[in-house]
């Protein structure tokens, strides 16, 4: 069975009735299910156990009988309260359980029918701290799954991506305007012709050296942007021949504000970088400054101007240059906003 568990939202909560390991009632284990590479959307059935020192079983699901727990699994998501025992086929977990044994370690058993279960190992050992599983579940047919800590994030429910064993620091994305999705200027519009002579079907916009041409796109910041930092755009470009060596200036003119503030009336921001020629049909990238991101957050929305400054003193490559797409390099550190409309 080709089944796993999503590594960030695996999560072990450890309720207690006081500081102390005694009075343990319940376990609340949470997951994200995964088969096949696809969220589950179905009921599975699962057994669980409670191990010390690897091998004396210290309590089960299913107490003396042999019968698995049914959840519902929604979206891939699920949640169980181990040793409530209003759960059917769940048995009480033992009031002196940690007393007893010093090591305490959970098995995890899941399958599409009661009995035919694939055991998740190796098993994880609880400690006394309320934090999800740090060390890796490897299922049988070694895929790896992790459980993920909340990380830096203050908000309750939240699941940051940062923070061992996940992510150690905030990663890359991409946020992609394909020139061939932007609106042509009306006064200044590039060629749209061939990308290749062998070529019969693929276009692309060609931006003269004679003349500033430019291409509009608006664009949304994603709910994965880590609010406040950043953006780094990047005009992606090639060129079809080569006439003299030299520079090409790519330029963005752009407004940017968060969805509940207001846009400049009469102001924008022109921001332009140089970058040599390439070799024919070479993608080069021509990374321009980068945008404050300061006051900005999440579904912030950028207007926007792509354009080659052709007038620029810097610009001195006398052929057209062909633009591919301009992206925005954002930085992410978490799944998404608790909130539909981030504040």
């Amino acid at each position: 069975m080709n089944i796993s568990i999503k590594a960030s939202a695996v999560l072990l909560a450890i309720l207690l009735i006081n500081s102390a390991w005694a009075g343990l009632r319940e376990l609340t284990y949470q997951g994200q299910l995964y088969e096949s590479g696809a969220a589950v959307n179905a009921t599975k059935y699962f057994q669980f156990q409670l191990i010390s020192n690897s091998t004396f079983i210290a309590w089960t699901s299913y107490g003396s009988g042999s019968g698995s727990v049914a959840l519902n699994v929604s979206k891939g998501f699920f949640s169980v309260r181990l040793g409530d025992t209003t759960i059917a086929n769940m048995a009480a977990l033992p009031a002196d359980l940690f007393n007893n044994e010093n090591d305490v370690y959970l098995k995890v058993f899941v399958g599409d029918v009661a009995g035919a279960l694939t055991e998740l190992s190796p098993a994880n050992k609880i400690t006394s701290a309320a934090y999800a599983m740090s060390t890796p579940i490897v299922l049988t047919n070694g895929t790896v799954i992790y459980g993920g800590a909340q990380g830096n994030s203050t908000a309750a429910g939240v699941i940051n991506m940062t923070g061992a064993p996940l992510l150690t620091k905030p990663v890359w994305d991409d946020i992609l305007v394909p020139a061939d999705t932007a609106n042509k200027h009306d006064a200044a519009p590039p060629s749209y012709v061939k990308f290749g002579s062998g070529s019969s079907d693929l276009y692309s916009y060609d931006f003269d050296k004679d003349n500033d041409e430019s291409l509009l796109f608006t664009m949304q910041i994603p709910h994965t942007y880590k609010k406040g930092t950043n953006l780094r755009p990047h005009m992606h470009w090639t060129v079809k021949t080569t006439v003299n060596s030299g520079n090409v200036v790519w330029g963005l003119e752009y407004m940017i504000r968060s969805f509940d503030a207001t846009y400049p009336a009469d102001s924008t921001t022109i921001i332009t970088a140089a970058t040599a020629v390439p070799t024919v049909y070479k993608h080069v990238i021509t990374s321009l400054p980068e945008i404050s991101g300061t006051g900005l957050k999440e579904s912030s929305v950028l207007v926007g101007r792509m354009f080659r400054d052709a007038n620029h003193a810097l610009d001195t490559f006398n052929a057209d240059a062909t633009l591919l797409e301009i992206d925005f390099h954002f930085q992410v550190e978490k799944m998404g906003t608790i909130t539909e409309f981030p504040d």
